[in-house]
């Protein structure tokens, strides 16, 4: 029951706040050695879980950040266009202050002149009827409605993960990364 609390992020501070109590009922029950396998078995169970944090597991880093330097050396861009959830990626690997990366979905919504990325909306629907009825919604609009020029696309994806890519034209291939015009 409480491993479903732990891999529920958004119900972690109910466990936090029952632990404390799941531990003074424990101690009257446990013996010592049933608390030091506990504790080796938690010790185990909180590395396995949180191991995404401190093992990167990107193995061509070194390639991504030699390839971004070429590519900001052969275009002087001041905005790349970055592949679909790639932007946070080719950033921590190239800490300038210039060029900016742009998340796809801002770009295509710069070119379609939309001023939101997403929108989410949650209805309540009631078992006795009720005058009104509860909607909860959510906009994640763009910070501001910049329109970009003579910019370029770079993404580690394949044309197979990526298929907007067919609307643009490969311009070079490094190790790792194209680059699209």
């Amino acid at each position: 029951m409480f491993l479903i609390i732990l891999f529920r992020v958004a119900l972690l501070k109910y466990f936090i706040i029952i632990s404390p109590i799941i531990i003074l009922l424990l101690v009257k029950v446990c013996c010592t050695r049933d608390l030091k396998i506990h504790i080796f078995l938690s010790i185990i169970l909180i590395a396995f879980l949180t191991s995404n944090y401190f093992i990167t597991t990107n193995a061509n880093g070194n390639q991504i950040q030699a390839d971004l330097e070429k590519i900001t050396n052969d275009y002087n861009n001041q905005h790349i266009i970055s592949g679909p959830f790639e932007a946070p990626k080719f950033a921590q690997f190239l800490w300038q202050e210039k060029p900016y990366f742009i998340w796809f979905q801002d770009y295509q919504a710069s070119i379609n002149n939309e001023s939101t990325i997403r929108e989410y909306n949650i209805e309540f629907n009631s078992k006795i009827p009720l005058k009104n009825k509860l909607k909860i919604s959510a906009y994640f609009n763009r910070f501001n409605n910049k329109t970009y020029e003579n910019i370029i696309l770079v993404t580690q994806l394949s044309k197979e993960d990526f298929p907007e890519l067919e609307n643009y034209n490969l311009d070079k291939c490094y190790e790792v990364l194209c680059v699209y015009s």
